[in-house]
């Protein structure tokens, strides 16, 4: 699998869920709009994917299909409240998802709970949260997502293994943006500061 710009990230990440080598919590930290959310879901499946096969994920088993289509109950995501004004992720949320993740995964190798973005955590939701991430229950594991680490509680850095992901030179963005027909490719490639959402958005 390929992921613009970020193949090394990927491929690393693959290779330690292919070895069952999973870290418990990965941070993946970048600029808005370069992969952090993609890398998320490829790594989530291949951790998931059921076939046995060494290139994983396959595609082709149940447990891809669901997770293809978004609705694989090992597959969880934790983004901000869209009730709430203020665009964060609350307390209430936080505690259901304890209390999800405290039943045993549905079918697939691998459970997966994405927190994106993780810096709207409210503090004492984040609070809340340590102890899971820490320690997670069997075949379970998080990947938090941010742009703004800095603004993160030191607590939860200490719990995460980091990966730095960056912009996409122009050198790369330009013909991947040629090659989908887009107008102006450079000139998008310019203002889109190495982000290949932003420059598919532009």
């Amino acid at each position: 699998m390929s992921l613009l710009g970020q193949d090394a990230h990927l491929g690393r990440l693959l290779a330690t869920a292919r070895e069952e080598r999973l870290h418990h919590c990965y941070l993946f930290e970048g600029p808005p709009s370069v992969g952090k959310r993609s890398a998320a879901e490829i790594l989530a499946r291949a951790a998931a994917c059921t076939a046995q096969v060494a290139e994983r994920p396959c595609g082709r088993c149940p447990t891809c299909g669901q997770m293809d289509k978004g609705h694989h109950p090992d597959l969880i995501h934790l983004e901000p409240d869209p009730t709430r004004k203020s665009g964060t992720i609350s307390v209430a949320q936080v505690r259901e998802l304890i209390r999800q993740v405290q039943l045993r995964p549905y079918n697939a190798r691998w459970r997966t709970i994405i927190v994106d973005p993780v810096d709207m955590l409210m503090p004492q939701a984040a609070n809340a949260l340590l102890k899971t991430l820490e320690e997670p229950p069997r075949q379970t594991g998080f990947v938090l997502i941010t742009s703004r680490v800095s603004s993160l509680l030191p607590t939860v850095l200490s719990r995460s293994q980091r990966v730095r992901f960056h912009a996409v030179p122009e050198e790369v963005l330009v013909p991947w943006l040629r090659a989908r027909g887009a107008p102006e490719p450079e000139r998008i490639a310019r203002l889109a500061m190495g982000a290949p959402g932003q420059a598919l958005a532009l």
